[in-house]
C-alpha cells in the first residue's frame, strides 16, 4: 500500500489493472480509512451524490475482476 499523495476527488481515475473508472463522488471518510487502514468501499453505481461517507463512487461499468497481485491506483487521469 502506497501513501496517499494529494486529495481524492471526482474526475480522477480509479484503475484496477487495465480497467479504468472515472470517480464520480468521494465520501469524506473514504480518504481517512484508505490512508489509515488501507481500504475503502468502491461503489460502481455512477452516483454523483455521496450516500455513505466511507465510499468512493465511480462510473457505472461492470466491476473488475480483482486477483492476487492486482494493482489498484487512483490518478489524475489516463
Amino acid at each position: 500500500v502506497q501513501p496517499i499523495n494529494g486529495t481524492i476527488a471526482p474526475g480522477q481515475v480509479l484503475s484496477v489493472d487495465d480497467q479504468c473508472y472515472t470517480i464520480t463522488a468521494v465520501g469524506e471518510e473514504a480518504p481517512v480509512t484508505l490512508a489509515g487502514l488501507g481500504h475503502c468501499t468502491v461503489n460502481f453505481s455512477g452516483a454523483t451524490e455521496v450516500e455513505l461517507p466511507g465510499t468512493i463512487y465511480v462510473e457505472h461499468k461492470p466491476m473488475p475482476v480483482i486477483r492476487i497481485g492486482s494493482v489498484i491506483r487512483i490518478t489524475d487521469g489516463l
